[in-house]
């Protein structure tokens, strides 16, 4: 027996479904500028320390080389604890990213609160 047809459903009722995985588990904190510019150059170091979550991988060492590589740069407008809370979930991928994703939005607001969520 074929399964009875799929209820019609509006575009709204397909957005409001994932409504709450569009939202930031970082609260990122405001900036003084109309625009934050990050150079090609800090997006390629970026990615090269991506962290994904397997388990042969150091999240304590990933976080020592993240914190470095934010001293390297700066971000005019935003505080240095405002630019690694920007810049963090751009060194995540993978199973990393979507257990980033899982937080509620705006669940994480500071460096401690996110290095303690990492770490657990």
């Amino acid at each position: 027996m074929a399964d009875p047809p799929p209820s019609e459903r509006t575009v709204g009722e397909y957005g409001n479904r994932n409504r709450n995985r569009a939202r930031l588990a970082i609260h990122n904190q405001s900036v003084t500028v109309n625009k934050l510019e990050v150079s090609p150059a800090l997006f390629q170091e970026l990615k090269e320390i991506h962290f994904s979550g397997k388990l042969n991988e150091d999240a304590n060492r990933h976080l020592t080389d993240f914190f470095e590589l934010c001293e390297t740069m700066k971000m005019g407008g935003c505080s240095e604890e405002g630019k690694r809370l920007r810049l963090f979930p751009l060194s995540l991928k993978d199973d990393a990213n979507e257990w980033l994703n899982s937080f509620p939005a705006s669940s994480i607001t500071t460096r401690d609160d996110l290095e303690d969520k990492f770490l657990e």
